[in-house]
């Protein structure tokens, strides 16, 4: 039974398995757009989501050392072309370390907030709407400190 999955649930497009991986089972729900993996460890879940997708292996590869936690690279072929997943944790840190939703840009802003002009004001709505969207989305808060 290694390797395959121990009960399936299906529901509409979306599955879940239960597959043994060593002494415990994961939970693993696939779709369309998404690949969420979950692993029962007592009673804490953690659950990886499609991050960003990338055209060059390389590129992919690189965004992936960058990213803390679990993490999963997936190629998918497309006619000719391979498109590569980057499936991870979405926290604001990984988000970050790969460059996403102007995060340094953000920070930047945030050291000189009491500088602020007028387009540094509605730089920073912008940006905070962004993240408001992403925060839904991943389902992450944003940090009280960066309105």
């Amino acid at each position: 039974m290694k390797g395959r999955p121990f009960a399936t649930i299906f529901f509409g497009l979306n599955d879940l398995c239960w597959m043994p991986k060593g002494n415990r089972f994961i939970i693993c729900g696939c779709s369309a757009n998404t690949f969420v993996q979950r692993q029962l460890i007592g009673s804490v879940l953690s659950t990886m989501k499609l991050l960003n997708t990338y055209e060059d292996k390389h590129d992919a590869e690189t965004a992936a050392a960058k990213l803390q936690g679990e993490k999963r690279l997936a190629s998918e072929r497309d006619s000719t072309e391979v498109i590569y997943n980057l499936f991870g944790l979405p926290t604001w840190g990984n988000f970050h370390r790969l460059g996403m939703y102007n995060l340094g840009e953000l920070g930047k802003l945030l050291a000189r907030r009491d500088q602020w002009g007028t387009e540094e004001q509605t730089r920073h709505r912008e940006i905070l709407n962004t993240l408001q969207v992403v925060s839904k989305n991943f389902e992450v808060a944003i940090p009280s400190h960066w309105f």
